[in-house]
C-alpha cells in the first residue's frame, strides 16, 4: 500500500465494499502543506469497527489527514472484515468518539467550524 496526494493516481479506489477485498494499492492523503495548517481533531491512529469489535491501526499520514480534515474520507478499512465500510460503523480508539462527523454534537461541529476558520 502506498500513500499519495495525487487525486488522479490510478491506484486510488473510493467507496465502500460489500465483499472482502485487499486494501487499496494507494490511499489519498493531504499534502504536507495542508497538514501544516494544523489539526481540527486529535491525532488518533486506531479505531474500532463496531460490527466486529476489531481494532485497526492506520499509517500516521492517514491519521493526520483525518485529524486535519474530518470530512476528507467517507469510509475506512476494517482489517478483520477486509472491507472499506462507512465511517458511521467505526469509533476512535481509545475514546470511543464516532469517526463520522454526522454523529457529532452540534457543539462539537460548531467548535470545529470555528477552528477551521482560523486555519
Amino acid at each position: 500500500m502506498s500513500l499519495t496526494t495525487d487525486r488522479n493516481n490510478p491506484d486510488l479506489k473510493y467507496g465502500v465494499d460489500d465483499e472482502p477485498v485487499e486494501q487499496n494499492k494507494a490511499y489519498l492523503v493531504l499534502s504536507e502543506e495542508e497538514l501544516s495548517k494544523g489539526y481540527l481533531k486529535p491525532l488518533r491512529k486506531s479505531y474500532i469497527h463496531l460490527t466486529c469489535g476489531t481494532v485497526t491501526t492506520m499509517p500516521e499520514a492517514i491519521a493526520a489527514t483525518y485529524a486535519s480534515d474530518p470530512w476528507f474520507y467517507g469510509a475506512t478499512y476494517c482489517c478483520n472484515c477486509a472491507m472499506h465500510r462507512p465511517l458511521i460503523e467505526f469509533v476512535w480508539n481509545p475514546d470511543g468518539e464516532s469517526m463520522s462527523p454526522s454523529e457529532w454534537s452540534d457543539e462539537e461541529l460548531d467548535r470545529i467550524i470555528e477552528l477551521n476558520k482560523s486555519k
